[in-house]
C-alpha cells in the first residue's frame, strides 16, 4: 500500500513537470493562457500555431482534448497551403474528454462542451453543447442548478473514499446504489486539482 502511494505520487509529479514545461513552451510561443486553467496531461494544444489560441480564466480541459488553429486538409492538393484561423475560448468553459476544437471556433463564456464533441463554429455563451458538430442542448445556469439540486438529494462519496485504503468497501456501496438506479456524486480529488495553471506564473 505504501509503495503504491509513493508510485502514484511520483507519477503525478512527473506528469505535472512534463505538462508544466510543455505549457511554458506554448506560452513562450504565443499561447494566451488565463488564470486557474485546468489542463490534463493528455490535452493537445496546437504547438505549431499556439499564438492563434486564447484560453480564458477558470477553464477546464479534460483528458484527450485537442485544440487546433490550423487546417492542413488542403496541403497536398494546393501545392502546400494550410489554412490558419484563431481559436478563442472565453472564461468559465468546460471541455469533456476527447473534445476537438477546430480552427475558427469561438466558445462563449460559461459554456460546457460534452465529451466526444467537435466544435467547428461559435458556441453561444451560457450554454451546454454536444455532438458533431457541437450544438446547444441546455442552458448552462439551469444545468448547474439542476445538478446542485440533485447533489442535495443523492448520495455523496469523497474521492479519497473510492481511491484510498478502504476503497473496496466504498466501491461496493457505490455499485449497490447505482444498481438501484440512483445517482451518486463524488466530491474532490486526492490533492485538489493537480493540473491547474495560471498564465501569469509563466511570464
Amino acid at each position: 500500500m505504501v509503495i503504491d502511494n509513493i508510485y502514484f505520487l511520483l507519477k503525478g509529479k512527473l506528469q505535472y513537470y512534463r505538462l508544466h514545461n510543455r505549457i511554458k513552451r506554448l506560452i513562450r510561443d504565443g499561447l494566451h493562457l488565463g488564470e486557474n486553467v485546468t489542463i490534463m496531461p493528455s490535452v493537445r494544444i496546437d504547438d505549431e500555431y499556439p499564438f492563434l489560441i486564447e484560453i480564458g480564466d477558470n477553464c477546464s480541459l479534460s483528458h484527450g482534448v485537442t485544440i487546433l488553429a490550423h487546417d492542413a486538409t488542403t496541403f497536398k492538393f494546393t501545392q502546400g497551403y494550410t489554412k490558419l484561423e484563431k481559436v478563442v475560448i472565453h472564461d468559465n468553459v468546460y471541455f469533456g474528454e476527447n473534445v476537438i476544437v477546430l480552427p475558427g471556433s469561438v466558445i462563449g463564456p460559461n459554456s460546457l462542451v460534452a465529451s466526444g464533441s467537435v466544435v467547428n463554429k461559435r458556441i453561444p455563451p451560457n450554454s451546454c453543447n454536444a455532438g458533431i458538430p457541437a450544438r446547444r442542448y441546455h442552458d448552462f445556469g439551469e444545468f448547474i442548478d439542476n445538478h446542485k439540486k440533485l447533489i442535495s438529494q443523492n448520495a455523496i462519496f469523497e474521492y479519497k473514499e473510492l481511491h484510498g485504503p478502504n476503497y473496496r468497501e466504498a466501491r461496493q456501496k457505490v455499485k449497490q446504489i447505482i444498481d438501484n438506479e440512483d445517482i451518486i456524486y463524488v466530491r474532490g480529488t486526492i490533492s485538489g486539482v493537480p493540473f491547474t495553471f495560471n498564465g501569469r506564473d509563466f511570464r
